[in-house]
């Protein structure tokens, strides 16, 4: 029996998911029924990772191309993930306190190893009119032309035109360089989630557009904006989202609060907190699961015209967390302090005060993650039960150490350890 002779199911699910992706590329020119079978496995989940010291850009613009010519492939593309750095030029290095920081030269060309005219005339106008379907203003802050950022190699460019095209998308991931640094993308997720979408993305369940913050001081001050957040809030489909958020005023349009059908929701790296934390879970009241991952770029806080009105406080956590009460089953937090200086001297700073309250309302929470501090505060007080604390449906409980590189943070081991075992 020949491979062609083989239920489509059987080649697939026993043949093709054996091999890699070189192998189904030679496979796939075999023969039209080995193509047509192949080619959901090649074009079903796009992932590709870009690092510093990379000399060219994965070949974003053939996948482009490939499109173009066969349209029905982007039907096949179910998940499309770009993560890590992009490849930049050098640049002067800056300087902050006598610390080197990250050059801020601009991503490399995609055009840095690769010839403009492997996309012929005909293909280069076909993405000017996808680009004029979803980009309505000047192109970003430089006010060129189409030709003018396609000539340049803008990676970001590229990117939009690819997601624009993919209608039955189910994930999308972008992380690092990706979270940030993406008009055009914005452009695509605020057209394709507004009132007159061309696909609507209507598919989409999964949103992961954020980055590790420790991996880059670039991060420190980037962040999604409201334009990017508001799009992925409105959509009714999108299920799961994990982001980063820096500090914002949170306002939505109109003064109308949307409602979104997110189930899961993660706030990664994230400076936002308060009325404006309140402000997004009073968006999401279907929200089952929440990772609330608090940064404190003391940097930042310390510029001048901070005040330590900004230190994080356990009350305004506890009125957030009043718009997830009856929903709640999964709740993780953290909290970290970061500096740009090595020798930065914490003596005397808290950063977060009180502790949280609220806990025990939360009637359906069945897993909880919680620093010690932030469940007992910073005083051991010893009327406290931890039975008085956590909701009475929890399953799994556990305690970190956040905040371990401040003063006074070190809780008695003995009353500590009384705690767990009067709980337990």
């Amino acid at each position: 029996m020949g491979l062609e002779e083989l239920p489509l199911e059987i080649f697939q699910d026993h043949v093709a998911s054996c091999l890699s992706k070189r192998d189904l590329c030679l496979l796939s020119m075999t023969s039209h029924f080995i193509r047509s079978a192949v080619e959901p496995l090649l074009y079903g989940k796009i992932s590709w990772s870009w690092r510093k010291d990379m000399r060219k850009h994965p070949p974003i613009h053939l996948l482009i191309r490939a499109i173009l010519n066969r349209p029905e492939l982007a039907f096949l593309i179910k998940t499309l993930e770009l993560r890590g750095s992009k490849p930049r030029k050098k640049w002067r290095v800056r300087h902050w306190r006598g610390r080197h920081l990250m050059p801020a030269g601009p991503p490399i060309s995609i055009w840095e190893a690769e010839d403009k005219t492997c996309l012929d005339p005909k293909e280069v106008c076909k993405l000017e009119r996808l680009f004029r379907s979803f980009h309505r203003g000047p192109t970003d802050l430089w006010d060129q032309s189409f030709s003018e950022v396609f000539s340049k190699g803008v990676i970001d460019l590229f990117v939009a035109i690819l997601l624009f095209q993919l209608s039955n998308l189910r994930c999308l991931i972008l992380e690092s360089d990706f979270q940030f640094d993406t008009s055009f993308v914005t452009d695509v997720l605020r057209h394709e989630m507004g009132s007159n979408p061309t696909h609507g993305f209507h598919s989409l369940q999964t949103v992961i557009h954020s980055s590790d913050i420790t991996s880059d001081f670039q991060v420190r001050h980037h962040g999604v904006d409201l334009d990017q957040v508001l799009p992925l809030l409105s959509a009714a489909n999108i299920k799961s989202l994990d982001i980063s958020l820096p500090p914002l005023e949170l306002s939505w349009p109109r003064g109308e609060t949307p409602i979104s059908s997110i189930t899961s929701l993660t706030l990664r790296h994230t400076g936002l907190m308060g009325e404006d934390l309140g402000q997004l879970l009073r968006a999401t009241p279907s929200l089952q699961s929440l990772e609330y991952h608090f940064h404190y770029d003391v940097d930042f806080r310390r510029r001048p015209g901070r005040s330590h009105q900004d230190l994080f406080d356990c009350e305004q956590l506890d009125k957030s967390l009043t718009h997830v009460y009856n929903t709640l089953t999964k709740l993780i937090l953290s909290i970290r302090f970061s500096s740009v200086q090595s020798d930065v001297d914490f003596g005397g700073f808290r950063g977060m005060k009180g502790r949280c309250t609220s806990l025990r309302h939360l009637t359906k929470l069945e897993t909880l993650e919680i620093p010690i501090l932030m469940l007992f505060g910073w005083e051991p007080d010893p009327h406290i039960m931890m039975g008085d604390l956590l909701p009475s449906a929890l399953q799994t409980l556990s305690l970190t150490d956040d905040l371990y590189e401040l003063e006074d943070s070190d809780w008695p081991d003995e009353r500590l350890l009384d705690l767990i075992g009067t709980y337990l």
